[in-house]
């Protein structure tokens, strides 16, 4: 955007100012202002560089009797419109640079800051998973390649949220060992000029293991353990049972408990 500004006075007021804007591959504007001060927003359309546009302001006074004089700006004013040449600055904050694990069946967050000098056009967030297990990531996203698993399509900030992950047999093929998966997080950013910026982070997907039951405890009413190696309890006594669970990934959803 251009933002013009006309400097107008008369002894009594001003009435209106009226701006022409030519030039423009879109087609020229008329933009009148009736207030102080006087100020015009132009949007200079994509395409437009490499060719002038020229302003021309005219000033009408205010008269109460009478007809109103308009006068023209001495000299048009010649604006030359350069390229946008300069891509999207993108600033990764999450996944983290390097470390990032992620479990099966669950989900990787991603966020990321980005700005561009003129406008920002889209942001496109892919997931890539080495299925070949090649060491690397086919480039060709945009033709749909098949190591991209996933993907996002982002209008307006803020650009984050989450890429839901299947399992390493459907990554990887039914039947296979591995316990883990390197994987890619991409963020494509265009600016409305075509120009482009990328930006990855490695992830590596793990098996979702299963929980397990650490250790029974009965305690006492207050909670007290009654001992690790207890065998025998006494008839008509009341106890708690306190199940020590843990899963290596996420967390313990729920214990059931049988007697």
């Amino acid at each position: 955007y251009l933002l013009v500004q006309v400097n107008a006075i008369d002894d009594l007021g001003i009435d209106k100012v009226v701006l022409n804007v030519s030039g423009l591959v879109d087609g020229d504007r008329i933009l009148t202002d009736t207030s102080f001060p006087f100020e015009f927003l132009v949007e200079v359309p994509y395409g437009q560089a490499g060719k002038d546009i020229v302003l021309n302001a005219q000033a009408t006074e205010k008269r109460y009797i009478g007809e109103a004089r308009t006068v023209s700006a001495v000299n048009p004013v010649t604006v030359h419109v350069n390229k946008d040449t300069q891509a999207p600055d993108i600033v990764v904050v999450a996944p983290d640079q390097q470390g990032a694990v992620a479990v099966e069946k669950r989900y990787i967050s991603f966020s990321a800051q980005i700005s561009d000098n003129v406008r920002l056009g889209t942001v496109k967030v892919f997931l890539l998973a080495d299925k070949n297990e090649d060491g690397a990531f086919n480039e060709d996203i945009d033709a749909g390649a098949l190591e991209v698993v996933a993907s996002k399509v982002l209008s307006a900030a803020p650009y984050s949220g989450k890429l839901y992950l299947k399992t390493i047999e459907d990554y990887l093929g039914s039947g296979t060992t591995k316990d883990q998966v390197s994987m890619q997080v991409k963020f494509v950013a265009r600016d409305g000029a075509g120009n482009e910026s990328i930006a990855t982070r490695p992830v590596t997907l793990i098996r979702n293991l299963p929980p397990q039951v650490d250790k029974i405890q009965i305690l006492d009413s207050k909670g007290s353990n009654l001992g690790d190696g207890l065998q025998e309890l006494t008839e008509g006594r009341k106890v708690l049972v306190h199940v020590i669970a843990s899963d290596p990934e996420v967390g313990v959803e729920s214990v059931e408990l049988y007697k």
